[in-house]
């Protein structure tokens, strides 16, 4: 299992968002979670580079939405992977293999 460096902007951006609503307890609960899964996946986290970006401005064209998820989906296309998420239509149109742990079958 590798991560994208997006989706760790992402879980950081939320665990901002709770800290903002004044949540410090839950935000510290999910800061350390964050960094458990920053020091166990650490070889494991895939970078947003030349490469993903070319793939990613492609993907962006004709339909701009949903900019983060072509980012993810440009990582795993480069890499040959299969996106894990619940929101698959985000990243329908990206031509990426899914996989949504949430339904059955």
């Amino acid at each position: 299992m590798y991560l994208s460096v997006v989706t760790i902007g992402e879980l950081r951006r939320g665990i901002e968002n709770i800290r903002y609503r004044d949540d410090g307890k839950q935000a510290a609960i999910l800061e350390s979670w964050l960094n458990l899964i920053l020091t166990e996946y650490t070889d494991y986290v895939l970078d947003f580079n030349h490469e993903i970006a070319q793939v990613w401005g492609k993907l962006r064209v004709p339909h701009h939405e949903n900019m983060l998820a072509k980012q993810i989906a440009a990582t795993a296309l480069i890499h040959d992977l299969t996106v894990v998420t619940r929101n698959t239509d985000a990243f329908k149109a990206c031509g990426v293999r899914l996989y949504n742990p949430f339904t059955t079958g």
